[in-house]
């Protein structure tokens, strides 16, 4: 793969889209709105009936690069697949797309959208969305097919409803291609979020050395049991950094895009994403609560789900699909 220098726009989430393009085809090219490219990508066992690419022949630097590289593959038997172009920065002219890249990186975040996965939550739904403050905060809802009133509530609220495969993951991440802000808070249907928490999170996000940041763990529940487990999980926030997604996940935009998304997996696609995360930046968590509902360690037994969930963990970092996961829990 090869990547232009002058090519800031091009991501993480374009290369992997091309590399699996390649993959599928042989090639893939990312055009740059110059008629160069921004972008190009062989397949191994393909690139030496191609290895003329980059030599003499091509206009470099004219209108016409693209199509003198298409002809050329499709010299050697090769349709190369062709995404959406980008800009390159090769004059004065094209400073501002150069201006948004670094904006969205490095400048603090201006607006948040919150992202909420629902299926049948009309009861958890009618009692987060009065929480946020819909004057300030884009909601989106993102469902994976309810059959009860959710979707009555969250119109009724105000919210942007899009459908999407069910899955949180998949859910997830079709609400935060739906979203226009430049900045994504990930709440599950149960997890009513801190006041103020737009504040919160570009108040966070305006350190772009952070990747991925969470509010503090909380219980709405007074038993000594659950008082323990959320003690617990507190513990593994400030210790490790490594919060999950009942905590209230939030990033940057274009960090969610890079890291590739939540994917849809039927299960731990919080712990991959943060991991991921942890991998290329800091994770934070915040000291302030997020106050999830207990009724999931109610319904199943304090310890028990708590013995669920840490299993989960256990049995994926030794190796288990998700797949297989979701099939074990059930």
């Amino acid at each position: 793969m090869v990547v232009g220098g002058d090519c800031p726009t091009v991501d993480a989430a374009d290369m992997r889209e091309a590399a699996t393009a390649a993959a599928a085809s042989g090639a893939a090219l990312i055009p740059a709105t110059d008629g160069g490219y921004c972008l190009l990508a062989v397949r191994a066992d393909l690139r030496d009936r191609v290895p003329h690419l980059l030599g003499a022949g091509i206009g470099w630097g004219g209108p016409d690069v693209l199509a003198q590289t298409r002809e050329r593959f499709a010299e050697a038997g090769i349709e190369a697949a062709v995404l959406d172009p980008r800009s390159d920065i090769d004059e004065p002219g094209d400073l501002p797309a150069w201006e948004a890249v670094r904006a969205a990186w490095y400048d603090a975040p201006k607006a948040v959208s919150v992202v909420v996965p629902v299926l049948d939550d009309a009861e958890r739904l009618a009692r987060l969305l009065p929480a946020l403050d819909a004057g300030r905060l884009e909601v989106v809802v993102s469902d994976g097919g309810s059959s009860d009133r959710t979707l009555d509530v969250a119109r009724a609220a105000g919210a942007l409803v899009v459908d999407a495969p069910r899955g949180r993951g998949s859910q997830l991440d079709a609400g935060a291609r739906a979203a226009s802000r430049d900045a994504l808070l990930f709440l599950h249907a149960d997890t009513i979020p801190p006041r103020g928490c737009d504040t919160l999170v570009t108040g966070a996000l305006a350190d772009p050395s952070l990747t991925v940041g969470a509010f503090r763990f909380s219980l709405d529940a007074v038993t000594p049991a659950l008082r323990i487990i959320e003690g617990g999980t507190r513990l593994r926030g400030s210790l490790l950094r490594f919060p999950y997604g009942d905590q209230g996940l939030f990033c940057r935009a274009v960090v969610w895009r890079a890291l590739g998304g939540f994917g849809s997996a039927p299960v731990m696609e919080d712990y991959e994403f943060v991991r991921r995360a942890r991998r290329v930046g800091r994770v934070r968590v915040l000291e302030t609560d997020a106050v999830t509902s207990d009724r999931a360690w109610r319904e199943h037994g304090a310890w028990r789900w708590t013995a669920l969930n840490v299993g989960t963990v256990i049995r994926y970092r030794l190796g288990w699909s998700p797949a297989r996961l979701a099939e074990w829990r059930r």
